[in-house]
Parts: structure tokens; C-alpha cells; sequence
């Protein structure tokens, strides 16, 4: 009998506990199902509410720039030249200098996607602007000062990114003479008749003009030609600036025996990047960045010390010249021993005799 009753209190607990589970499984399904859709719904609601603060917040650049961004590539024009410290290669370190730390700065402001594309086929300057100009690059940069008929074809930018300065380089035989402060102005007056030596259709032609109207140019088509007629003597100067001047002293450290070098502090050269005229926008993007960048306004003496010593073909020189000047000094010592013998002999066979 307490058999018969344990099994049927048993069997009524299992069936109440069975309507219990169908009873909360059953309310609570569509709860879930509705918590469910409401949680997708919001999600859905949050996600179109960022697309469309993208949307309202996406950054859209000038129509001149928005190009440059939408090709992913920017390029630029230099010299096929090399320009120590300015831009330069290295077997070892690759492509260097402070134009290129320029571009370089000036592509990844722009944006992550913009890459970098060189022309360096331009044999002269001039040719940098006529490809900037005709629209093959987007902007030009080697050095380039400002000349009147230049800035007709590209736009100039407000800042430049280094200032350099005019020089003059004097035979030192002519210079011994005068003991005075060299002027330059009383130097090229017209009626002395002076000479300088300098490159045709250049900044450098134009600057003499400005500072030194009295004086006589000599022009030629390009630095090797120029550099011989100085040596020569068909000039009384060599118009350089103080750039040209750090490196030929560096190169060539003997130059110091025989010229002597004038740098014209007062008057400044700057250094530009030039862009084409369809991009305005471009050119006052850079003029900004350059102005509010430290890092990107440069000094002559600093830039030359910074990457001095990826010159290994200069180093190389340098160290040649001073085993020349060794092997010169030791030459003139023994010369000396040997007169100095010379009249030794002599005189005792006078004393002889």
C-alpha cells in the first residue's frame, strides 16, 4: 500500500514538473525571439547611424588634390643628376637626401595610399619646369631658385624649405694684392670691366644681373665648361652659392690653395618646390606642411654633415689626396736635402780648387 501510494506521488510530481517546463519554455520562446530581433534591430539602427556619420564626416579633398588621391600617385620631377646633400644615391643606403626626406614627407601627408613616382630625365632646370609645367609631374624640386620667366610657367610656392646664398670664387693671386675688404658692387663697376663666369639661361645669370649689372657674363652651357673657363682664366669670378662652394671645398680641399671663396651673406637664394598651375591647392598644401613642420626646414652645414658620410667615393678621394699631398710634401723635402747636398759638393771643391 505505501508502494502503491510513493509511486503515484511520484508519477503526479513528474507530470506538474513536465507542464512547469512546457509552461516557461513556452512564455518565455517568444520573449527571446522578440529580445533577439530587438537586439539585431538596434544593431542594424547603430550600424546605419556610423555609416551615416561617415558619410556626413568623410573628408573630401580639394578637386586639385582629390586627383592626386584618387590615382594613388604623386610625381615628381629632378635633375638626372645627383645634388649633394639634396638628393643623391647610395649603393648601400639607396636614394637619400633632403628633397627626397621632402617628397617623402610630402606623400605620406597627403595619405596612406599616395606613392611616390620620380622623373629624373631632366638634363637642366629648365627642363624640370618644362615637365612640370606641361603637366608630366605634379611638382619639380632639385634646388630650384626663383627667375621671373620661370615663375610664368609653374607656381613658386610662399615658403622655401632652404635658404642658400650667392658667392663668389677669386683667384687668390689677385686677391694677395689687396690687402682691403673685398667689395663686391666696386668690384664688377662697369668701367673695370670684370668678368664672371656662370651658366646660361640659369637663376645664377639672373641673380648677377641683379646684384652686378656692371659686370661682363660669361656663359656657358653647363658646370664643366663653366668650372674651365674660370680655370682658365677667361673670368675674373666664378658665381656660385654657398652650397657650391661646401662642396667643392669638400671635394677638393686643395681649391682652398689657390681660390678664395666670398659668400654674400646679405642676399639670399632660396630653394623652392615648384608645382604645375592646375594645382594650387597642392602648392599651398606644401606650403603649409613645410611651415609647420620643423623637420622640414633645413640648414646648409647641418644637411652636408648629416649625410657626409654615405660618400664613400668622396671619402675615397679624400684619402687619395692626402696620400697626393703626402707624397707632394715628401718630394719637396727630399728636393731639398738635395740642393742643400748640391751646394755642399760645391762649395768643398771650391775650397778645393
Amino acid at each position: 500500500m505505501v508502494m502503491v501510494q510513493l509511486v503515484r506521488s511520484i508519477y503526479r510530481l513528474g507530470f506538474c514538473f513536465f507542464f512547469l517546463v512546457c509552461f516557461v519554455h513556452g512564455g518565455t520562446a517568444p520573449n527571446r525571439a522578440s529580445s533577439h530581433a530587438m537586439a539585431k534591430d538596434s544593431a542594424f539602427k547603430m550600424l546605419m547611424t556610423k555609416e551615416a556619420l561617415v558619410k556626413k564626416k568623410k573628408f573630401v579633398a580639394f578637386p586639385d588634390i582629390q586627383k592626386i588621391l584618387k590615382n594613388g600617385v604623386l610625381t615628381v620631377s629632378l635633375l638626372q643628376d645627383d645634388i649633394f646633400p639634396f638628393f643623391f644615391y647610395d649603393k648601400d643606403a639607396g636614394f637619400l637626401g633632403i628633397d627626397r626626406q621632402l617628397i617623402n614627407s610630402i606623400a605620406r601627408a597627403l595619405g596612406p595610399n599616395v606613392k611616390l613616382k620620380i622623373i629624373r630625365t631632366a638634363k637642366t632646370y629648365d627642363d624640370i619646369i618644362k615637365q612640370v609645367s606641361a603637366g608630366r609631374a605634379h611638382l619639380g624640386i632639385s634646388k630650384i631658385n626663383y627667375t621671373p620667366s620661370r615663375s610664368l610657367q609653374v607656381l613658386y610656392g610662399d615658403e622655401s624649405y632652404i635658404t642658400l646664398h650667392p658667392a663668389l670664387l677669386l683667384h687668390k693671386k689677385e686677391r694677395s694684392q689687396k690687402k682691403d675688404k673685398f667689395d663686391a658692387g666696386q668690384f664688377f663697376k662697369a668701367k673695370n670691366k670684370r668678368k664672371i663666369c656662370t651658366i646660361s639661361r640659369s637663376s645664377n645669370t639672373y641673380t648677377v644681373n641683379e646684384l652686378f649689372p656692371g659686370a661682363i657674363i660669361v656663359a656657358s652651357k653647363n658646370e664643366k665648361i663653366r668650372d674651365r673657363k674660370f680655370v682658365e682664366g677667361k673670368c675674373d669670378a666664378l658665381f656660385l652659392d654657398d652650397y657650391d662652394v661646401e662642396k667643392k671645398f669638400t671635394e677638393d680641399p686643395f681649391l682652398k690653395t689657390y681660390y678664395e671663396a666670398v659668400v654674400l651673406d646679405k642676399v639670399e637664394t632660396p630653394a623652392y618646390i615648384v608645382t604645375n598651375p592646375k594645382y594650387p591647392n597642392l602648392s599651398s598644401f606644401i606650403d603649409d606642411l613645410v611651415r609647420n613642420t620643423t623637420s622640414l626646414q633645413f640648414e646648409l652645414h647641418t644637411s652636408f654633415d648629416q649625410y657626409k658620410h654615405h660618400l664613400k667615393p668622396l671619402r675615397e678621394r679624400q684619402e687619395k689626396l692626402a696620400l697626393k699631398k703626402e707624397a707632394e710634401e715628401g718630394a719637396d723635402s727630399s728636393g731639398n736635402n738635395t740642393e742643400e747636398d748640391e751646394e755642399e759638393i760645391q762649395a768643398t771643391e771650391g775650397v778645393a780648387s
